[in-house]
């Protein structure tokens, strides 16, 4: 994955003829996926959280910075660029959070790329990346008056797993500095700009094995020493603050990556399989990894002894804040679920969900944490698919372009027996034209339930009859 091996064909046409149907099932199906990104929220202050700001502070600054888009003027796009978040816009990176699969080329690139602009995907995504490296740069401006030791204990936590010490926090915190709107930042820019002697302790520190040498050697020697050290602190700083905004703002990284290719290369039928089954779910995976894993096991190096089983159940009765943070991401999960679920059901002219008994309550729930809580994007498919068709278990965790194939199959197969369903194609056909939030209303009254009714009288009528059946709501 990091060398992009896996992205070079090794048959061109059976690669090309994968991407082509993944890329029209991402303009089909993702264009409500910035009402369902709106658990970016809950994601971005689990992350504010995790690295020491307080639990009303990070939903006050996840709140403006998403609803508001607070952070996200010139300033934020300086302080971005300075940690190569700013080149995000450029390679797709709306896409990937919820694909994770590298299909963007070709001639298809810009039908894609101008479907997720046009979605205001791209504009939600960066510009929260910007946000949260604004956030992160501060933070760490914040924290530059407090040494090693005073440091915030979760800060500085965070900071060693990226190969921070005492001397190397103490040389890059001298580089923080006041910017234009009068707080101060840590930016890589500052650290570049630093003299040499902010880095002594750090050369001198390695200098300690470098046995007995003469003058000539020594200076050679703390030369290299210092250039050495230059860049660890850089690469520290950069790969800290990225690495926290990919888990702000979900985005499938080489481990997730790696885990849904496994190794197969675009072209191969079992890496067209692999890429297929995927689709949709990489966002889940990235959610699991980064968000749950950080909740279990990102307080203590002790949770990971023993297997999955063994780190979990320990990590739940550790008392160190795991088994809170669980039921906070369940809570959080099914507030900002619901919220994406009553925004798209009014974006589609019906009323929200209101649970009129427990057992509705209980199923409102469970949809709304897996809508807020990672499966927003193959939620929409996978609630869908059921409440539509009925589909079983391998046709609807198959993935789209298989449970597609599956209704084209079973469509051809009436139509040989004689029994043709012509308005389960046209729905087939109405469902797939790639669409936009906030056009979808306007293109089913003014076009698409005009066709369905014309070609079968009474349709609406029975739309909504089932609609108000199966969850009590009403147009």
């Amino acid at each position: 994955e990091i060398t992009g091996a896996t992205n070079v064909p090794q048959n061109h046409i059976g690669a090309m003829v994968g991407g082509f149907i993944r890329n029209l099932e991402v303009m089909s199906k993702l264009g409500f996926a910035t009402i369902s990104a709106f658990g970016d929220t809950l994601f971005k202050a689990d992350t504010y959280m995790f690295n020491g700001i307080g639990f009303f502070d990070s939903y006050g600054l996840a709140l403006s910075e998403g609803v508001g888009r607070a952070r996200t003027g010139k300033l934020s796009q300086q302080i971005a660029s300075g940690y190569g978040v700013a080149a995000d816009s450029f390679i797709g990176s709306a896409v990937h959070r919820f694909s994770g699969i590298d299909d963007i080329s070709g001639g298809m690139a810009e039908a894609v790329q101008t479907f997720m602009k046009f979605s205001l995907m791209n504009w939600w995504t960066d510009s929260g990346r910007r946000s949260a490296a604004h956030t992160f740069s501060h933070w760490l401006g914040q924290n530059a008056g407090d040494g090693w030791g005073n440091l915030n204990p979760r800060l500085k936590r965070n900071l060693e797993g990226y190969g921070f010490d005492g001397n190397m926090w103490d040389a890059v915190r001298k580089g923080a500095g006041e910017l234009e709107d009068g707080r101060i930042y840590i930016t890589p820019e500052g650290v570049d700009e630093l003299p040499d002697s902010a880095f002594t302790a750090m050369v001198n520190e390695r200098m300690k094995g470098a046995g007995k040498l003469n003058e000539k050697q020594k200076a050679s020697r703390r030369k290299r020493l210092l250039e050495e050290v230059r860049n660890d602190a850089d690469e520290a700083l950069n790969t800290y603050v990225i690495d926290q905004i990919d888990s702000a703002i979900l985005v499938p990284d080489a481990r997730t990556r790696a885990f849904i290719n496994a190794g197969t290369q675009r072209g191969t039928f079992d890496g067209e399989m692999r890429r297929f089954f995927f689709q949709f779910k990489s966002f889940s995976l990235s959610m699991t990894q980064r968000v749950l894993g950080r909740t279990l096991f990102g307080q203590s190096d002790e949770l990971l002894k023993g297997n999955m089983l063994t780190q979990t159940a320990r990590a739940l009765v550790n008392g160190k804040a795991e088994f809170l943070g669980m039921i906070h991401l369940m809570g959080a999960s099914a507030v900002f679920g619901y919220i994406a679920m009553s925004a798209k059901d009014m974006l589609k002219g019906r009323t929200p969900r209101t649970p009129q008994n427990i057992e509705e309550a209980q199923n409102i729930f469970k949809s709304s944490i897996l809508q807020g809580g990672g499966m927003g994007i193959y939620g929409d498919f996978l609630f869908g698919a059921v409440d539509r068709h009925g589909q079983g278990f391998l046709e609807t965790f198959g993935g789209p372009a298989f449970a597609d194939f599956n209704q084209v199959r079973k469509m051809t197969v009436a139509a040989a027996r004689g029994e043709p369903d012509a308005q389960r194609a046209l729905s087939f056909v109405l469902n797939r034209v790639p669409n936009l939030f906030y056009t979808r209303l306007a293109t089913d009254m003014l076009f698409f339930h005009w066709i369905r009714e014309t070609m079968n009288p009474g349709y609406l009528r029975r739309m909504e009859q089932r609609i108000e059946g199966d969850h009590d709501q009403q147009f």
